[in-house]
């Protein structure tokens, strides 16, 4: 049952991202980025991040306090808890046209310490 739930949930939330971002104006890039500081502002200090690098060509982030994944860990619920939350940023990057891409090894939901998330936007890398 968790797997039909679940896979729903994906499919809805991808979905759902997708209509965001088309109600967005300009680049692939410029879409991501306003679907993430609306993100942003509903998370408010819910999470604690910490910058490490952002100069065009990358955005390095490292969150190290996560009020989401400690209450889907608390209930035993990791799985759905990245549905809710940790899958949204793929979902935002989705929709940039690959103009944005994200590695993420780590995160608190899955049992790390911080969540790594490691942006790059290979137009600008290229010059273009």
């Amino acid at each position: 049952a968790n797997e039909i739930v679940y896979r729903s949930l994906r499919n809805h939330l991808k979905n759902h991202y997708q209509i965001l971002a088309e109600s967005k104006s300009g680049s692939g890039q410029e879409k991501w980025a306003a679907l993430t500081e609306d993100m942003l502002v509903t998370i408010g200090d819910d999470v604690e991040i910490e910058h490490l690098r952002d100069d065009g060509e990358a955005l390095n982030l490292d969150v190290i306090g996560c009020r989401y994944a400690r209450h889907f860990l608390r209930v035993c619920e990791p799985e759905l808890g990245a549905i809710l939350t940790c899958e949204l940023d793929e979902h935002t990057v989705a929709t940039s046209n690959d103009e944005v891409t994200l590695n993420r090894p780590k995160t608190i939901m899955k049992g790390d310490s911080k969540c790594e998330f490691r942006y790059a936007f290979p137009k600008n890398r290229n010059g273009a």
